[in-house]
């Protein structure tokens, strides 16, 4: 692994037989990373730490046991090579948000995940991840493979505010933050002479709607919390109307709708009918 320390002893002879004294050095490539001891008696010691950042795969470890006169030149030398393999380690894990970290309810939000080893080289691993909504519930919770696309779908209904994409494999944890807007929006439903208007938003519904059967208009003050709706009976003389609902968002347009009643007027259920006039 990256930063362990390899020892390398054993004995240094030389073509007579006799014991070598003298010096040995020890280099690890490609890192050109070397240490240097003294040889005596023809046994040798030596410690050497592979760099933190060692690229993964085979280095080489070259000892060579020297001697030298008084002058200083070398005047015997013996070499030794041996392969070894270095593990990829994960040291970093991190989370992409491929366009934009704010997400309008109804729409997806994308990401993926990358993960580089101790040379900073993109390696593939199984990460877990969690999707968080702003009360800290879970959302979604799965395994997936890193450089794999990952995409989320945003209720209609998702809390708004800070969301978080929480992963973790082996010891690396990350974690990155995106933000669900506010989503004020509700759905319209006629049938059987009733309105249904039902807030499909994140947040209350709080608008003038207009109602319109036939000529007739009448604008109401609408305010529904979320997941919630109220119904409006719609009343009129006994005919076929073209009925028209908006909130200048949102239209709903029908046309012969068949209506009852002794008053042109949309009242909400609780309260009753509303005339609007003859």
């Amino acid at each position: 692994n990256p930063s362990d320390s390899v020892g390398i002893s054993g004995k240094a002879i030389k073509a007579n037989g006799q014991s070598a004294v003298g010096f040995i050095r020890v280099t690890l490539s490609p890192n050109n990373v070397s240490v240097e001891n003294t040889v005596s008696e023809g046994i040798f010691l030596v410690n050497i730490t592979l760099p933190d950042n060692i690229a993964p795969g085979t280095c080489l470890i070259e000892a060579d046991v020297f001697e030298k006169d008084s002058s200083g030149y070398v005047t015997n030398e013996g070499k030794w090579v041996r392969e070894i393999s270095v593990r990829p380690v994960l040291r970093q894990l991190d989370i992409v948000i491929k366009e934009s970290s704010s997400v309008i309810p109804g729409e997806e939000i994308n990401f993926g995940f990358s993960a580089f080893d101790q040379a900073k080289t993109p390696i593939t691993r199984d990460v877990a991840y969690n999707i968080v909504d702003p009360n800290r519930v879970k959302q979604t919770e799965k395994i997936v493979k890193t450089d794999l696309n990952q995409k989320f779908s945003v209720a209609l209904n998702a809390v708004p505010g800070y969301w978080s994409i929480e992963a973790h494999t082996g010891d690396r944890i990350s974690k990155k933050l995106f933000y669900v807007e506010e989503l004020e929006q509700a759905s319209f439903e006629l049938a059987n002479n009733t309105l249904t208007i039902l807030n499909i938003g994140n947040v209350i519904y709080n608008k003038q709607v207009e109602i319109g059967i036939g000529e007739f208009k009448q604008i109401k003050e609408v305010k529904i919390d979320v997941g919630k709706s109220i119904k409006f009976k719609l009343s009129a003389p006994d005919s076929q109307y073209s009925v028209y609902v908006s909130d200048g968002n949102r239209t709903l347009e029908a046309a012969n709708v068949g209506l009852t009643g002794r008053a042109i007027g949309a009242g909400e259920i609780t309260e009753g009918p509303i005339s609007l006039g003859m």
